[in-house]
């Protein structure tokens, strides 16, 4: 497979619904297709069928929701909202969490220690037209940090079953999230398989997603959603690198 660009699409069939009348509990859940492409030398296509269940509660969110296991929102004025959260982060080669995953035949990745998930708190703050998220490792006394901000595009919104919309904006990585994932210490270093010491420096790449949503009714919807990324030399200077582009995938949330 063309290791010119990857990307992920991510397609669901979800019900949402209150658990009952009086309750104020909401339940999504569902399941979908995920496809991607790898970054990583000569590393095959991921792709799998996945479960997907979110819960909320009053201001409160239980599941998998960018990156969060549970988060507590504060409504702010004119439609935005401020969410606190704590989840799981797992971007490196041979991810835990990676469902599909098949590994790599290059050599480089012999005797590689591929990195443990992370755990992390982030804080984003989410209006109609933008968004601005900060997500921080906490787990391994490490400092991992990823901000985002995205202009999100309304593409087809006027009150029809079908919405789509397309975020667009710069992504920073600091030093420590990047040497986690690309960077390569002198005791991981091994030069007979081509994996030399590398350190990268903290960088700016930008972002574009489309995501798309169709209501089947008001219970059942379908969603899509396929991201984009240019990747800079800090990360496609690393030897574990074949690509000068990425995506990214999750549930399409427009």
């Amino acid at each position: 497979m063309s290791k010119v660009y990857r990307c992920m699409l991510f397609s669901s069939c979800v019900l949402a619904a209150p658990v009952s009348a009086a309750s104020t509990w909401h339940v999504e859940a569902g399941v979908g297709v995920i496809a991607l492409e790898q970054p990583w030398l000569i590393t095959a296509a991921a792709s799998s069928l996945v479960p997907t269940g979110l819960a909320s509660y009053d201001r409160w969110r239980l599941g998998f929701d960018d990156g969060n296991l549970v988060s507590y929102g504060l409504a702010l004025p004119y439609q935005a909202e401020l969410r606190l959260g704590a989840g799981v982060r797992d971007d490196g080669y041979a991810a835990d969490t990676l469902l599909g995953f098949r590994a790599s035949p290059s050599r480089v990745f012999q005797g590689y220690q591929t990195p443990d998930p992370e755990a992390t708190l982030s804080l984003r703050l989410e209006h109609p037209w933008f968004i601005l998220q900060w997500q921080h490792q906490v787990n391994e006394l490490a400092n991992a940090s990823v901000a985002k901000a995205a202009v999100v595009v309304p593409l087809w919104q006027n009150d029809q079953p079908f919405l789509l919309r397309a975020p667009v904006g710069p992504v920073w990585q600091n030093q420590h999230y990047l040497q986690r994932l690309n960077g390569i210490t002198n005791a991981q270093q091994d030069l007979s398989v081509g994996r030399t010491a590398y350190t990268p420096k903290a960088s700016w790449h930008w972002e574009a997603a489309l995501q798309a949503s169709y209501a089947l009714d008001p219970q059942w919807r379908l969603q899509a959603q396929w991201s984009y990324r240019q990747l800079t030399t800090a990360v496609t200077d690393s030897p574990l690198v074949d690509t000068p582009r990425d995506g990214l995938a999750g549930p399409a949330d427009p």
